[in-house]
């Protein structure tokens, strides 16, 4: 999404890296995440493992729409523990995954669109 809040300054690859697709559950993703879950070619799961108050899983699920089409779902689920504790990452949280997400899909479309 945007590198410098994501991945603290350092430039998200533009290309796939080799070794990179090398997955096992339990690797690091963007420091926060932890993969949970994968079906090779089709789907990955992952699960923020920062900050321990909440609980944030997101899925990208590749669908297959033809020989030339594909669509790109996203669900992304938070759980909150203590209401108190973290009011105002309630408030924060939403809107701004909502927009570092787009702007990492839009970052998805247009690197599928230029391969």
């Amino acid at each position: 999404s945007y590198d410098r809040i994501d991945n603290f300054g350092r430039q998200s690859p533009e290309r796939l890296v080799p070794g990179l697709d090398e997955l096992e559950p339990g690797q690091r993703f963007m420091r926060i995440f932890e993969l949970a879950s994968f079906e090779s070619g089709r789907s990955i799961t992952l699960e923020a493992t920062k900050p321990q108050s909440v609980r944030s899983v997101v899925s990208y699920v590749a669908e297959d729409r033809g020989p030339e089409s594909s669509r790109l779902l996203v669900k992304y689920g938070v759980e909150y523990g203590s209401p108190w504790a973290i009011a105002p990452m309630r408030l924060i949280l939403p809107p701004g995954d909502l927009l570092m997400m787009r702007r990492q899909l839009l970052n998805l479309k247009r690197l599928a669109e230029t391969t």
